[in-house]
């Protein structure tokens, strides 16, 4: 019997990437401080107005409007003081990412050999390149870990699991692939299993994990918790 229960997994990725590239950070607002993706929200910025009466002064050769608001104590006059207009524009680097199918129960009774595939199903929103990453717990994301017998001894061997995965353009699964079924290996330095999309817009994306039960097996629990997450192509 197989019970496939269907999760949504919901990531969206700030990203700050700070001075560290010799940038030009958006300024500090509110609590936060300066640099890429620390406001994370829409906001505006205003300081102050100015309104006073002027006299237009016709022989007035500066660089800013020819209007007296006042005099100073020497009696020269005093100019409006304009402020500046600014006009600055920082888009941010986003990522939204959607996991289903992120929970899968297997219930085998009898001895038949069988080989069983599954698959972890997701969609990316982003403006710049992502890896879609499996994400390494305490376990090896390579089989599925033997943890005890129906007698609660710890006697048995893990299942090998394979995985490869694919990509393609929109949402639909299958349609505009780019990347067809490639193998995937976990990585040598943090166990994680991952595919570069490398293309900003919408895209869908699989992994597909499979595994053998041969003739005769240990009875047992045997399972692999992990998660997902993206990472930003720099």
């Amino acid at each position: 019997m197989l019970k496939n229960i269907g999760l949504i997994a919901t990531v969206l990725l700030i990203l700050f990437a700070g001075s560290m590239f010799g940038q030009t950070a958006p300024p500090a607002y509110g609590n936060y401080g300066p640099g890429w993706g620390m406001t994370p929200f829409k906001w505006t910025r205003t300081t102050g107005n100015f309104s006073a009466w002027g006299i237009y002064d016709p022989s007035y050769t500066g660089g800013g409007d020819a209007l007296i608001v006042g005099y100073d104590a020497n009696y020269d006059p005093i100019y409006i003081d304009y402020a500046d207009i600014s006009l600055q524009l920082w888009i941010e680097m986003y990522s939204y990412q959607y996991y289903e199918h992120t929970s899968y129960q297997w219930h085998r009774l009898g001895d038949e050999a069988e080989n069983i595939t599954f698959f972890i199903n997701g969609l990316l929103q982003s403006n710049n390149g992502q890896y879609v990453i499996l994400t390494r717990d305490s376990e090896d994301l390579d089989r599925l870990h033997f943890q005890e017998d129906v007698l609660g001894r710890d006697i048995g061997e893990d299942i090998d699991i394979t995985w490869d995965g694919r990509w393609g353009t929109g949402s639909t699964y299958g349609a505009g692939v780019v990347q067809g079924w490639t193998i995937l290996e976990p990585n040598e330095n943090d166990g994680n299993i991952q595919m570069l999309i490398n293309e900003p817009c919408d895209h869908w994306f699989q992994f597909r994990g499979r595994f053998t039960l041969p003739y005769h097996i240990d009875d047992g629990y045997y399972s692999l918790t992990m998660a997902g997450c993206p990472r930003p192509q720099l």
